[in-house]
């Protein structure tokens, strides 16, 4: 999957835990032979599991997150709701 694809996915199913009122819910991203990727909001910053900064925005993230999937040449399988 693209960065570019990844991002969109994100962005959708972020959007999908909004309109359903899912507060507590992460995303993850299934990367082929790494560990997988969480993204989170706790007390209104973004985190991702591999990060170890916080975010005000979620684009922010975004941004640091696709670089970081780029770097490493991750290939993400799936991008989901837990």
């Amino acid at each position: 999957m693209t960065t570019m694809k990844v991002r969109e996915e994100i962005l959708k199913a972020w959007n999908f835990t909004i309109d359903n009122e899912m507060p507590d819910s992460v995303i993850r991203l299934y990367i082929s032979g790494e560990d997988d990727i969480d993204i989170w909001n706790e007390k209104g910053y973004f985190y991702f599991s591999t990060g170890s900064f916080r975010y005000r925005g979620l684009n922010e993230l975004l941004d640091d997150l696709c670089k970081e999937i780029d770097d490493n040449r991750y290939k993400v399988m799936n991008v989901e709701i837990e």
